[in-house]
């Protein structure tokens, strides 16, 4: 797996540049506006609809964060199910081919856990996930051998179920991780963030009394609004993280003592 631009660095740290980049706009406009600005009748309109335009756009991607910040959630809780399932069915297993597959899950627990505490560093990430494969590939290849045995037909029945689950969650969750809104939505978000900026900046020189507060207040909201639909949406990195629910697993390995 890959860890994405915005997986690598933090929230605050792109949104403290999308805050500079704000105030910035909003000077360049001012100082643009004093040399070139003619009221026209369209001027309130137009700003009107690009903060609108923004407002659409922030509450859009705010939803969506959330939504997959919940689907994220559910598929931890689930793998977590399967590999309990799964510790649950070796005991239909004897001795000491019981001992032998808990091991063998204990390991792939371990590897899970390494899983979501490597965070934003990729090759822990990748390492985790070379780790689990080939347990769960030994897993596989073990109970394949197993079913073989006639007294381990109800065993494999429902080893082989429970084995299959885990496997396949722990791609789904891969999967989630990595599914974003397309870049091009973010860029489009800073973007449009600018331009209000600018035209706010160059429709104040306007005036006399130039309103700051409601153009700061703006800014300042807007940067809010993003720095937490990032967090949300890129949970290895920043405030808000998935841990309480990758906890889960920790309890999972603390039960097998």
């Amino acid at each position: 797996m890959q860890v994405s631009f915005l997986n690598r660095v933090e929230s605050w740290q792109l949104t403290l540049i999308m805050l500079a980049l704000m105030i910035l706009s909003i000077f360049i406009g001012l100082t643009a506006g004093r040399r070139y600005y003619r009221k026209t009748a369209i001027d309130a309109p137009v700003l009107g609809g690009l903060f609108a335009l923004v407002g659409f756009l922030l509450a859009f991607n705010f939803s969506l964060s959330l939504t997959h910040y919940e689907v994220r959630r559910g598929i931890i809780i689930e793998e977590a199910n399967n590999i309990g399932t799964a510790i649950l069915r070796t005991s239909l297993y004897h001795e000491p081919d019981r001992t032998l597959l808990r091991a063998g899950l204990k390991r792939y627990v371990n590897a899970r856990i390494n899983y979501f505490t490597a965070g934003v560093n990729e090759e822990k990430v990748m390492e985790a996930q070379r780790v689990s494969g080939n347990i769960q590939r030994q897993l596989w290849t073990k109970v394949s051998e197993l079913s073989n045995d006639a007294h381990y037909t109800v065993a494999s029945l429902q080893m082989t179920s429970a084995l299959n689950n885990m496997i396949d969650i722990s791609t789904t969750r891969t999967m989630a991780l990595q599914s974003h809104p397309p870049k091009i939505i973010y860029g489009l978000l800073f973007g449009l963030g600018l331009l209000c900026s600018l035209l706010a900046g160059y429709r104040m020189a306007s005036g006399r009394r130039r309103s700051w507060l409601h153009v700061l207040s703006f800014t300042i909201i807007t940067v809010v609004i993003v720095y937490v639909m990032l967090d949300v949406e890129y949970p290895r990195a920043g405030l808000i993280r998935l841990e309480a629910a990758d906890q889960l697993l920790v309890d999972t390995r603390a039960a097998m003592k």
